[in-house]
């Protein structure tokens, strides 16, 4: 569903969210990855790319399997940041942090459920054709998905989901 949902709001070309943004997101991750309730995962290209390697020798892949693995093809890095067991003005002063490093971005889709609020930000290329640097924002976790997504490939995905 979420893919649908970024296939469909992406359709509209964007500025670029660009190399600045994501030192800014790292420098914000950096600066609180210590602190008492917080998790980081951070995976850089060579692990992706050996995950994508390992999983494209099984040979047990079937048409969604291989949607998948060319929806990851542009992905450069992933970084999470978890920091739902903080106190709450840690929250807040990270929450404030990470909406400064957001503001001037593309908001691809934003939603609400009950209490939860998750925004979808990132950069559509100009021709379209590929989605940028897309970060996930929910107030207690941020998901940064840096590279080159194919509009192609989520499409794939979100089709073979239906």
């Amino acid at each position: 569903m979420l893919m649908m949902l970024l296939c469909i709001t992406a359709s509209a070309s964007g500025s670029k969210v660009g190399k600045n943004m994501k030192h800014r997101m790292n420098a914000v991750v950096r600066e609180f990855r210590k602190c008492d309730g917080i998790e980081v995962i951070k995976i850089g290209s060579l692990p992706i790319a050996l995950a994508r390697s390992v999983a494209s020798l099984s040979g047990d892949l079937d048409s969604d399997d291989l949607a998948a693995l060319s929806l990851i093809d542009g992905v450069k890095g992933l970084l999470v940041m978890e920091y739902d067991e903080c106190t709450p003005s840690l929250k807040t002063r990270i929450n404030s942090r990470i909406a400064k490093v957001l503001k001037g971005t593309e908001l691809l889709m934003s939603a609400k459920d009950d209490e939860d609020n998750v925004s979808i930000h990132g950069a559509v290329s100009t021709d379209g054709d590929y989605l940028d640097d897309v970060i996930i924002f929910t107030g207690e976790e941020l998901i940064c998905i840096y590279g080159r997504i194919a509009m192609k490939d989520i499409s794939a995905v979100v089709a073979s989901e239906l």
